[in-house]
């Protein structure tokens, strides 16, 4: 394998061709993770690692996937509904204080829906949503580590979503996040 380090801010040429192989679309923006296996180009992170998952768990390390339909739903609805998405329209804001608290206010209300999901459909026995770290947890990983590492840089210690959990009681979603 080979890994290549994009200057996100001022992308290459040869790797915004390289993303065009996967999606054509000229209005998208050229984006990380790419994957090639072959002549197969794959963008995006669910995408990837799907791919992965299903392709190394012929090779033992299926526990990854989650093994049921039940469980591989459980972890696409938990991607889908996870409030982890962007955090640039957050920090778009972050000059213009009262629409900046009306962000960080929808976002905290968020937190408590995705609480309490978690609370409905996560294991009891462990903090992820299965027994063990899946897909679900590897999809948002890049995504809430954005958001627990920019947001309260560059938006101050009101936009700590750690901070919140522990404010707010979302125990499950806090110990999710430690995880």
């Amino acid at each position: 394998h080979e890994f290549v380090k994009v200057d996100l801010q001022d992308k290459p040429a040869d790797f915004v061709e390289k993303y065009r192989e996967a999606n054509p679309n000229p209005s998208s923006s050229a984006k990380v993770p790419i994957l090639q296996v072959g002549e197969t180009v794959l963008v995006e992170s669910m995408v990837i690692t799907e791919y992965i998952a299903d392709h190394f768990g012929e090779q033992g390390n299926a526990g990854f996937l989650p093994p049921t339909a039940e469980g591989r739903a459980k972890a696409r609805l938990m991607v889908e509904l996870s409030p982890f998405g962007s955090t640039f329209g957050i920090l778009a804001k972050r000059n213009e204080p009262e629409a900046l608290k009306t962000e960080l206010a929808e976002l905290r209300a968020q937190l408590h829906s995705f609480n309490d999901f978690l609370n409905v459909h996560a294991s009891a026995a462990s903090p992820f949503l299965l027994d063990e770290f899946c897909t679900a947890e590897a999809m948002l990983a890049p995504f809430l580590q954005r958001f627990c590492t920019l947001l309260p840089h560059y938006c101050g210690d009101e936009a700590d979503v750690q901070l919140w959990c522990k404010e707010d009681g979302l125990e499950k979603l806090g110990a999710w996040i430690e995880a």
